[in-house]
């Protein structure tokens, strides 16, 4: 009977030993891949990657806004901006400033808001705004205003925007059609427009 048992006992040895290899060879797969996780998960790369995906979804969730760039730019009109944009960006937009560009009170770093127009003037409209207002001013203190019908070149080139080419053209159209009957009556003089018009009109007048 013991001999019987034994030589069953010898006949299952293999398969049980070669189960035992297979369990243990399983169980350190799975102790390695265990080991493995935390790696994994606390990876650096994988750590910055994501960083990098919620700063990139947070700039892209500002809203667009609309901005008009006038004035002595390359490309004047209107532009789309993020909120936020900043003076520069919108100037960087419209091709940049034209060499004849005055740009000493812009503040290149003021941020923009929608619907804002912004006019970048050229060189001497400054001066010669406040050469205008001083004008007006005077005129307005005296009470007077310079007769086109009679003034020489000296006293229209008194008038602003009017300088030697144009006080010479009005003084050839009264020498050559007579007297202005009205103020519109400049725009027949070459280099007047409505314009120029608009900004002598309040220092002149016809007699």
């Amino acid at each position: 009977m013991l001999s019987k048992i034994r030589d069953e006992w010898r006949h299952f040895l293999p398969y049980i030993l070669a189960t035992v290899v297979v369990l243990i060879l399983i169980g350190r797969r799975f102790m390695t891949a265990d080991a493995s996780l935390p790696v994994a998960m606390f990876d650096d790369s994988s750590e910055e990657f994501s960083m990098e995906e919620v700063e990139n979804a947070s700039f892209d969730e500002r809203e667009d806004i609309v901005v008009e760039i006038k004035g002595a730019v390359a490309r004047p009109g209107l532009y789309e901006l993020k909120e936020g944009a900043r003076l520069y960006e919108a100037i960087q937009k419209s091709g940049g400033f034209l060499e004849e560009a005055d740009d000493r009170l812009l503040n290149l770093a003021e941020r923009l808001e929608d619907e804002r127009s912004i006019y970048v003037p050229y060189e001497g409209e400054i001066e010669f705004e406040v050469a205008m207002e001083t004008t007006k001013n005077s005129s307005e203190e005296k009470g007077q205003k310079i007769n086109i019908n009679q003034a020489d070149a000296n006293e229209l080139m008194q008038i602003p925007n009017i300088g030697p080419k144009k006080a010479e053209a009005i003084l050839e159209y009264r020498d050559r059609v007579g007297k202005f009957q009205d103020v519109r009556d400049l725009l027949e003089v070459s280099g007047i427009g409505e314009k120029t018009l608009q900004n002598i009109e309040p220092f002149i007048t016809v007699k």
